[in-house]
């Protein structure tokens, strides 16, 4: 909707215009006055452009201004809270057949009237009465025996992540045509039947700092005996001594609960740890149950 010249600026850009001031003396003469005018909205002033102009220059009747419904109404933002404000809201899309608003609306209403703001909710493990017991347990368990105080800076963790790799310069799904045009039959998105590259890292982190991450290579599943060649190996007998030097005998060692870090031969390499160089480790039966404590 254009914006609304008053009577009065009207009546001030036909004074100056009388005065002989040509369009542009006349804009900087309003911007004096603090009124900002365009020359396009002078020249329609002074022409009787417009529909409410050229009723009043010809002594017709005015025709009122037209507004839009307004439908940000309390009723209507009651709704939309109803549905948006809570747990799991429900899409904007749903908001929208339910009450029969715009997207836009649905936004104004979501940002503006009650003030929201889009976050996202944070991931976490479903976990079961037992489980959260288990971990209460262990939790405890592992601050008062290894992590409480200085201790922590002896404290050595790993874990393992797919990091997958993504094309950036592969085609896009979008296209854009005129408007009731339809696409070329010719573009189209070739679509290839692979799954994403991806490969595994461990990561290390200890009390001191990190350890350069571990990259397995592809088509290698991590059992027990990867895990305790590749892994713990090169970490106890290359990384962890440049960081901990004659003090090997505080480390503890941490890990989750995978069958390959659970294995007997992994369970036998670090009790042979324990006993040549002094490291203590979590058990199994400390750790805790359907992810890492």
């Amino acid at each position: 909707m254009p914006k609304i010249t008053s009577t009065e600026t009207e009546i001030d850009v036909k004074r100056l215009s009388k005065e002989k001031y040509s369009y542009r003396q006349i804009k900087n003469k309003l911007i004096e006055e603090d009124v900002g005018v365009s020359i396009a909205t002078i020249c329609r002033i002074l022409k009787n452009i417009g529909n409410r102009r050229s009723a009043k220059n010809n002594k017709q009747p005015v025709p009122q201004y037209r507004t839009l419904p307004i439908k940000r109404t309390p009723a209507n933002v009651q709704k939309v809270k109803r549905l948006a404000n809570k747990k799991n809201p429900a899409t904007r899309r749903d908001i929208q057949k339910q009450t029969s608003l715009s997207l836009y609306t649905i936004h104004k209403i979501i940002h503006k009237d009650l003030k929201l703001e889009t976050k996202n909710q944070t991931r976490v493990h479903k976990l079961n009465a037992e489980h959260k017991k288990n971990r209460k347990t262990n939790c405890r368990k592992l601050y008062e025996n290894y992590l409480a105080g200085q201790r922590s800076e002896y404290a050595v963790t790993l874990d393992e992540a797919l990091v997958y790799l993504e094309d950036s310069n592969r085609e896009r799904r979008i296209c854009y045509v005129k408007q009731g045009e339809r696409i070329p039959e010719s573009w189209v998105m070739e679509k290839d039947e692979s799954f994403r590259k991806g490969f595994m890292i461990v990561g290390i982190i200890t009390g001191r700092g990190t350890v350069p991450l571990f990259r397995v290579p592809s088509q290698v599943k991590i059992n027990a005996q990867y895990y305790v060649d590749y892994i713990l190996k090169q970490l106890f007998t290359k990384h962890l001594p440049r960081l901990y030097q004659n003090e090997m005998h505080k480390v503890f060692f941490h890990h989750d609960k995978a069958s390959s870090h659970t294995a007997y031969s992994t369970t036998e390499y670090l009790e042979e740890l324990k006993s040549s160089i002094g490291i203590s480790y979590l058990e199994k039966k400390d750790i805790s149950k359907s992810s890492r404590p």
